[in-house]
């Protein structure tokens, strides 16, 4: 069994990779002058600002990304001046990021919208930039139509981020109870993880997957079909 990373080493890895990007942003000048700010939980980097273009976040997240430690990128970020979109599905009482929809069957001061997550997102195709379900997925008997819906309202170049729980010391090819909930509806790993990486490959190679009717009265506003596909990011 891992034995669990301490608090103090997580912090100190955060500060490592902290000063690692300031060095980015000082030294490379792909990403030199460019309004951003990045910030380090847990080795999962936050990126905040405004760039011109598209392209420059895609560099920024790509060599941010590249750093040794760096488990993941999101970001919240306005390009074109203009502000994301950003679903944050289950939020509960905590969003991502201020600024972020939250998404959630029950209602506190963090939730925009009132919506059960097992069934069709009141949103619209093509509509959000990001969307963060982070510890939704284990909560449902089946997540395979949530993680179809939001494959539907991404944007063409959007991305998705996903947490979800890794059960500790359970061999990765356990069986028993593989494909039933335990009492408070968590889905074991080994049965999460055979749906959702297949699904998340699905997603980089732009296939569809099974595709729920837009239906009206969704918020967001198409943006048109084409490549590249929706991303989705494991994170486990």
């Amino acid at each position: 069994m891992t034995e669990p990373v301490s608090q103090q080493r997580l912090r100190l890895r955060d500060e490592f990779l902290g000063r690692a990007a300031d060095e980015l942003f000082k030294y490379d000048e792909r990403l030199r002058g460019l309004d951003l700010e990045v910030r380090f939980d847990r080795g999962v980097a936050h990126l905040t600002g405004e760039v011109g273009e598209r392209a420059h976040l895609d560099t920024a997240r790509e060599l941010i990304g590249r750093l040794d430690g760096v488990f993941g990128v999101w970001d919240r970020v306005r390009v074109g001046g203009r502000d994301p979109l950003i679903l944050d599905l289950g939020c509960g009482g905590q969003k991502q990021y201020p600024g972020n929809l939250g998404v959630d069957l029950m209602t506190t001061g963090e939730v925009d919208v009132v919506a059960d997550l097992s069934g069709p997102l009141p949103f619209a195709d093509s509509c959000a930039d990001r969307v963060f379900l982070v510890h939704i997925l284990e909560h449902l008997i089946d997540f395979l139509p949530l993680v179809d819906e939001v494959h539907r309202v991404l944007r063409p170049d959007g991305i998705a981020y996903v947490v979800a729980l890794r059960e500790r010391g359970r061999r990765p090819d356990a069986r028993a109870d593989a494909g039933r909930a335990d009492d408070q509806g968590h889905l074991p790993q080994a049965r999460l993880a055979a749906h959702l990486v297949p699904a998340a490959r699905g997603l980089r190679r732009g296939q569809h997957l099974r595709r729920a009717a837009a239906g009206q009265g969704r918020f967001g506003g198409g943006a048109g079909r084409g490549a590249p596909r929706p991303v989705l990011r494991l994170v486990t």
